[in-house]
């Protein structure tokens, strides 16, 4: 299992001291999992598997559900905190799918819209 979590670091030029930092799961926690001796509880794997944008799943297994040919996006941040924004807040979905009805030429405007009603 940290072969996984080793991979994805180099994968995503992170340290163990990043996800220790961005996570709040101490350093030696990663240390005893690297030696054998800890296994990471479920609630950890979850947090880490969140940072890195994978599934708890991928993060034990190295596979996951998504085929090997997955698109990128699904490991771009700025798409996870997207999808992770909306997520967390359901009551802006409905603009989301709005939006996915609207020409690409008329977003500038309704951005417009949008940033005008915000101030």
């Amino acid at each position: 299992m940290y072969e996984v979590f080793a991979r994805l670091l180099a994968q995503k030029g992170y340290k163990v001291a990043d996800v220790a930092k961005a996570t709040g799961i101490s350093p030696s926690t990663f240390s005893d999992w690297k030696k054998g001796r800890y296994a990471v509880k479920a609630d950890k794997l979850q947090i880490i598997a969140e940072f890195l944008g994978v599934s708890v799943d991928y993060l034990m297994k190295g596979n996951d559900t998504l085929p090997e040919d997955a698109p990128s996006f699904y490991f771009d941040e700025e798409a996870r905190e997207a999808a992770r924004f909306l997520h967390d807040n359901p009551q802006y979905k409905v603009l989301f799918q709005a939006s996915q009805k609207v020409r690409p030429e008329d977003i500038g405007f309704i951005k417009e819209m949008i940033e005008r009603a915000s101030k």
